[in-house]
């Protein structure tokens, strides 16, 4: 079974998880796309995702970023 199908049995909180984190997880675009969409079925729109700042995880992007020019720097 693949990740898309366990995605079908996740519940919201656990597919709001997966938009947000799916980096920190190793997922692709296509997996996070597909769990917006299935968040979308289930009532949650792009907008709403965004405006609960479910779309972004900052500090994950914050802290690879820094990470990276650590690396790049040493």
């Amino acid at each position: 079974m693949g990740d898309i199908d366990i995605l079908n049995k996740f519940d919201n909180d656990k597919l709001i998880d997966v938009v947000k984190n799916y980096k920190r997880y190793g997922y692709d675009d296509e997996l996070r796309d597909y769990a917006i969409n299935l968040l979308g079925e289930r009532g949650w729109s792009r907008e709403d995702l965004q405006q609960f700042g479910y779309l972004t995880n900052y500090d994950y992007d914050e802290a690879e970023k820094q990470y990276k020019a650590y690396n790049r720097n040493s």
